[in-house]
């Protein structure tokens, strides 16, 4: 009786696998690109009705930016962008063969060099997603512009959680292949989404398992969420490297401390980015707030309802902490 409940769940694992890929689209852009350099560009997401500061949203470089965009009904960029603030987001390609050696650092320096291209004196706050934070506060902490404040979402500043995991062993075998194996330009997406699978098996068979007993009409509801999942990015050696440092050392490659006004909100079931210590960020983020709603990683963006409520936790504190009208 356990081997047929076993062969069950295979089965409703590979049936949700198989209805995932078979339902997947790539997603294009077509606002307007007003900056690019290698694979990188800047998206401009503003009207004419402009009266706010601007706003530079950096996602994570795992994954495609349009997860700040995803449909019409739950985008952060065009919200934000309806209520008057300039708005920009850096939008991260699959990286070219040339940039194999582009790092945390690298990817820091470029996107300034975007900003400090596309503004001048206009006040800017930073809003940074899960690694797309720590790019974003390294940025806010050198002071080229007139940063007046920034917000990280679900951004990993403790990366004891992995340490918690096999994932650590992994890594270390991982982070030893790349230092030896220079000849590997970068690691696909698939390898790094299965690294992220292996944190939580149980969940992610659950996950498929769920989708396979879906009719399509429901299926629909969840297919631009799992096309953005599976619509992943390389990433390059350099990069790899370093991000497999992270987890088995647990420190933050860039200095991000900072006395610039930092809201922080997390997702309290978050496996990936758990709240970290509150002497951590009183350390990092001299000037801080800090939220947390009842969702996960991705939830936070996606969740109708929580990113509603988000978008207004973090436009409330902008009028507070720094408009103050």
């Amino acid at each position: 009786m356990r081997y047929k409940e076993y062969l069950n769940q295979v089965y409703e694992t590979l049936g949700g696998i198989n209805k995932s890929y078979a339902n997947f689209k790539k997603r294009s852009f077509s606002n307007n690109i007003v900056w690019k350099e290698g694979s990188t560009e800047v998206i401009n997401y503003s009207d004419n009705n402009i009266s706010l500061p601007t706003i530079f949203f950096i996602p994570s470089l795992i994954n495609k930016s349009y997860i700040l965009d995803l449909n019409e009904q739950v985008s952060m960029v065009r919200h934000f962008a309806s209520l008057g603030f300039k708005v920009y987001l850096i939008n991260f390609k699959e990286p070219l063969e040339e940039e194999s050696n582009m790092g945390f650092q690298d990817y820091s320096y470029r996107i300034e060099k975007a900003i400090v291209n596309l503004s001048s004196v206009e006040p800017i706050i930073c809003i940074g997603y899960c690694l797309g934070g720590l790019i974003a506060s390294s940025i806010v902490a050198r002071k080229k512009r007139n940063f007046i404040g920034q917000v990280l979402l679900a951004t990993p500043l403790d990366f004891s959680i992995f340490q918690k995991s096999f994932i650590f062993d992994s890594s270390n075998y991982f982070n030893s292949f790349l230092k030896e194996q220079k000849s590997i330009k970068k690691i696909s997406s698939s390898l790094v989404q299965l690294f992220f699978n292996l944190l939580d098996l149980n969940k992610t068979f659950s996950k498929y398992q769920k989708y396979s007993s879906l009719t399509l009409e429901e299926f629909d509801n969840y297919i631009e969420i799992e096309n953005w999942v599976n619509d992943g990015i390389s990433l390059t050696h350099k990069f790899s490297y370093e991000m497999l440092n992270l987890v088995s050392s647990n420190k933050i490659l860039l200095n991000i401390q900072t006395e610039i006004p930092t809201l922080l909100i997390f997702g309290s079931k978050d496996p990936i980015v758990p709240l970290p210590d509150i002497s951590l960020i009183e350390k990092l983020f001299l000037c801080n707030e800090i939220l947390a709603f009842n969702t996960g990683h991705v939830g936070l963006v996606t969740n109708p309802k929580i990113s509603s409520a988000n978008n207004h936790a973090i436009f409330n504190w902008i009028k507070k902490t720094i408009i103050q009208d």
